[in-house]
């Protein structure tokens, strides 16, 4: 038996209406090292206070590990209890392993340990709560007013951090209209007649200069595009390793992710007589501290 821990965030912004706002993700691996095949069952055996469930309803799956087979999950889980302010809640999962597919004969099982931190907004804007005020919680934000932005460093507003903004092969910043704020960030990269790079890439540091890896961030984002780009978002570490591929969307969404590194976008134009075009939405920038 080997017991894991790991954390995920939930962020419910005040103006969201989806069935979905309360979801979050949970990601691990499950492995079989032996040469035949197993049955992982996987089951939340600790709802917390919220009492925690997959988003299918249930608390328990069961995935089939082939022999020598490596798997990577990702599942939503949604409370029971909607949560009406910041708070941290704590979930166990025992992922019990079967030789057969009636699961009847056990192997062993392991556990995973997961801490859930819940970041509510209210309705005068701040995260806090009675247990978590609004300035330990945010790190730092972008909420103010943007016009007139132009490519480089964008210090946030508590002037804890600071978004350092680079164009590669050309581009440019503005804004729009957005959904969480009045304003989002645009950046908008136009393709020439032969095939080219375009990209942003985008840091969070401190004020200091040193790369946040400590926090949570999480944000918004959608793209708009004419086709004949090859469009890549990702989240690189300072060396440039990709850590996760960042979904993309032509409507928004929503993205939570830990702070470990860069957000990178790129944009290639391949070879076409018509120029090409990507504009990419940022809004609802906050970095937490965990809880």
């Amino acid at each position: 038996m080997a017991t894991f821990n790991i954390k995920t965030g939930l962020v419910k912004y005040m103006n969201e209406h989806t069935d979905t706002s309360y979801w979050t993700q949970i990601a691990f691996s499950l492995n079989n090292s032996s040469n035949k095949k197993i049955y992982a069952k996987c089951e939340i055996i600790n709802q917390g206070n919220l009492g925690w469930k997959y988003d299918d309803e249930s608390t328990s799956f069961t995935k089939t590990l082939n022999a020598g087979g490596q798997y990577s999950l990702t599942k939503n889980i949604q409370p029971s209890t909607i949560p009406s302010e910041t708070q941290k809640d704590e979930i166990q999962i025992k992922v019990s392993y079967y030789a057969d597919a009636n699961l009847t004969q056990f192997l062993g099982y392991d556990l995973i340990n997961i801490e859930i931190h819940c970041y509510i907004q209210q309705s005068d804007g701040s995260w806090g709560s009675a247990s978590y005020p609004d300035n330990i919680v945010v790190f730092d934000k972008l909420d103010r007013d943007l016009t007139g932005i132009t490519l480089g460093d964008v210090q946030l507003d508590n002037g804890n951090a600071v978004i350092k903004l680079k164009a590669h092969s050309g581009g440019s910043l503005s804004t729009d209209t957005g959904v969480i704020h009045n304003q989002a960030l645009v950046y908008f990269a136009d393709g020439k007649k032969y095939y080219y790079n375009h990209y942003v890439d985008v840091q969070i540091e401190d004020i200091n200069g040193t790369l946040i890896t400590d926090k949570f961030i999480a944000f918004v984002h959608k793209i708009a595009y004419k086709d004949g780009c090859r469009l890549v978002c990702q989240l690189r570490n300072k060396d440039g390793a990709v850590l996760a591929n960042i979904p993309f969307s032509t409507g928004w969404k929503k993205i939570i992710i830990p702070a470990t590194g860069g957000l990178f976008v790129e944009v290639n134009k391949r070879i076409t007589l018509g120029g090409t075009w990507v504009k990419w939405y940022l809004d609802g920038l906050v970095i937490f501290n965990p809880l």
